[in-house]
């Protein structure tokens, strides 16, 4: 039997992954079973974008972390027990600080 997604996700976080990469077009299911399995696991969950910077909640915005470079310095400072959500960051990979902050991070 082939392990669903969430189960995945699960495995992956438990096993203390530093990053999945994700590829998905479905955002919102991505970031919902995110949300699960992190309350399961009883972790944070924070979500990113550049529209929105780091933030825990949706409906907040954080101006200081909305660029790739700063919110994977916020990163640093979070609680181990955090999952993070970095919405459409593949487009900051092209960077070479980003990659190489990305890289100190795993």
């Amino acid at each position: 039997m082939n392990p669903t997604f969430r189960q995945e996700l699960e495995t992956l976080i438990r096993a203390r992954y530093p990053l999945v990469y994700l590829l998905s077009s479905e955002e919102q299911r991505v970031e919902e079973e995110l949300r699960y399995v992190a309350s399961r696991l009883n972790k944070r969950l924070y979500l990113w974008s550049v529209t929105t910077g780091l933030i825990e909640h949706p409906g907040q915005k954080d101006t200081s972390t909305q660029r790739p470079v700063e919110v994977l310095l916020s990163i640093e400072r979070l609680p181990q027990h955090s999952v993070v959500l970095l919405k459409d960051f593949h487009t900051a990979l092209n960077d070479s600080v980003v990659k190489r902050q990305l890289r100190d991070l795993s």
